[in-house]
């Protein structure tokens, strides 16, 4: 199961969160991406919901990744935290159009501390839902 709460404004911080609940047979993976609300214009967030209405029917299975692809080609500075499949904590990633983007890991309590050579091969939950099975045909 898919769920996606998008435009809920954090009062505190003056972020617009878009967060997507995806149910395994493991556990509840939630992947979030926070948008400071002053990047963003009445007109803009219009935009991106439409965008992302189209998206999910696009890719059903890859439109969370698919918005965050969107969100670097229109230079649009974000935040992504995404868990680990097999590990606690998260992967947070900061994006800034300027280039100076950095990783982070999170861990249960929140704090966050750089990234481990170790850590960075851990596989992350992107909010890929499963892809179908292609067959490679190769024509001579």
């Amino acid at each position: 199961m898919s769920i996606v709460k998008l435009n809920k404004v954090d009062k505190k911080t003056s972020y617009i969160i878009y967060i997507q609940e995806i149910q395994t047979s493991e556990k509840l993976h939630k992947v979030e991406i926070k948008i400071l609300k002053s990047d963003m214009t009445k007109l803009r967030q219009t935009l991106m919901s439409k965008q992302i209405d189209e998206l999910v029917k696009l890719y059903p299975s890859d439109y969370f990744n698919k918005f965050r692809f969107y969100l670097m080609s229109q230079d649009i500075p974000f935040i992504t935290r995404m868990p680990f499949v097999k590990h606690e904590g998260r992967m947070v990633i900061d994006f800034k159009p300027n280039g100076s983007s950095h990783n982070y890991y999170e861990d249960e309590n929140g704090e966050l501390s750089e990234v481990t050579e170790e850590q960075l091969d851990w596989r992350i939950y992107s909010g890929v839902r499963g892809k179908k099975k292609v067959k490679l045909k190769i024509v001579k």
